[in-house]
């Protein structure tokens, strides 16, 4: 694990002056992340920049209040917050707010603790991180496997789910204690769980990348909060397959096709077609005038010949096009996420990226 500042394994010294008074407002439901929302400026928080990135407390794009923090850096470059962390339970609820400029964009979130094996010399990810990446999310956490030096079996899963650019997304860990199993949550719904030996509270939070060279571009982050865990609704993820994966914005074609495909266990037929949202703002086609949208033999298929059943669904093309334009702009490779709900009120969500042609553009280019 990176090092952080010096003054960071000093100020960890104070952690346990203060583990009365956070029993006391865990037990009120108190946020016990100081200024999550940025609201003053930033009271609370230490930071760590390398290079000449672009950061500082922002009011031009904000969840919450009136205030956000951004970053802005390239691979050479790196700035992140710290704080301190009080909280003296292994079960724990954190989330924060994010928002990621366009799809290239990648950062990290992490849940740390003074490694409880090597004697104060540094700190591990035994609790929650979470990668943002180009075009996946990746959910870490540690386990320690004996020896004197950073001996660790690292627990990690790679989830082929894109941070839909441009908007806020709420992410949030929720740890049940021992044995530790975090559930990870993206929107409030369950995205992955997580399993590990050993269970810690977490007393390090860190927003954005400590070294160089692994995480770039511009993202905005608000509202953070650790608390009591709260578990958010659960949810199934679904595979998405676009049809054509492939799309040219200028083709006159008047449909986009979407097959969403469940896990085993669930029934495509008990997707409930009218909470269905592409990117949580377009609605697919339901006119009852059209076959597709009411005779299931035509939208219940096996598009893909495996032999599990998918729900097809018809969006305009017109309007995702419009989306793309207008919250996206001229890039290639295009992240469309679907969510909704099954008739029983289970959450869906699937990702899918799609190559985008623009006016002029032919095939031969590859991702």
């Amino acid at each position: 694990m990176r090092k952080i500042l010096a003054a960071i394994i000093v100020g960890v010294l104070l952690l346990s002056m203060f583990s009365i008074f956070a029993t006391q407002l865990r037990a009120q439901g108190i946020n016990l992340i100081s200024n999550g929302g940025f609201e003053a400026g930033l009271n609370g928080w230490n930071h760590g920049v390398s290079g000449s990135p672009i950061w500082g407390v922002t009011s031009e794009n904000v969840h919450g209040g009136d205030e956000s923090f951004k970053i802005s850096s390239t691979l050479s470059e790196a700035v992140y917050l710290w704080q301190l962390l009080s909280f003296p339970s292994s079960s724990y609820r954190f989330s924060a707010w994010v928002y990621r400029i366009g799809s290239d964009s990648s950062t990290i979130i992490e849940l740390l603790k003074k490694d409880p094996w090597l004697a104060g010399r540094g700190w591990a990810p035994v609790c929650s991180a979470i990668y943002i990446m180009n075009d996946m999310i990746g959910v870490e956490a540690w386990d320690y496997i004996g020896g004197s030096g950073w001996e660790y079996h690292k627990n990690i899963k790679w989830l082929d789910i894109s941070l839909a650019p441009n908007q806020w997304h709420e992410i949030s860990f929720v740890t049940d204690g021992e044995p530790k199993t975090q559930s990870v949550y993206l929107d409030s719904i369950l995205i992955t769980e997580l399993t590990t030996n050993d269970s810690w509270a977490p007393e390090l939070l860190i927003l954005g990348d400590v070294a160089s060279g692994d995480f770039a571009g511009t993202f905005y982050f608000d509202d953070a909060q650790l608390s009591e865990p709260e578990q958010p609704p659960l949810a199934v993820v679904a595979t998405i397959d676009i049809d054509p994966d492939m799309s040219n914005l200028r083709s006159r074609g008047r449909w986009i096709t979407a097959y969403i495909q469940l896990p085993e266990i669930f029934d495509a037929a008990d997707i409930n077609a009218s909470t269905l949202m592409l990117n949580g703002t377009i609605s697919p086609v339901l006119d009852p005038k059209y076959g597709f949208v009411t005779n299931s033999s035509e939208y219940l298929v096996d598009h893909n010949n495996d032999e599990i059943v998918e729900r097809m669904i018809k969006f305009e093309r017109a309007a995702i096009t419009s989306w793309i334009y207008q919250s996206i702009g001229m890039q290639h490779d295009v992240s469309l996420t679907i969510t909704g709900e099954l008739n029983d009120g289970t959450l869906l969500v699937g990702s899918v990226t799609i190559l985008v042609l623009w006016q002029g553009q032919k095939a031969p280019f590859k991702r």
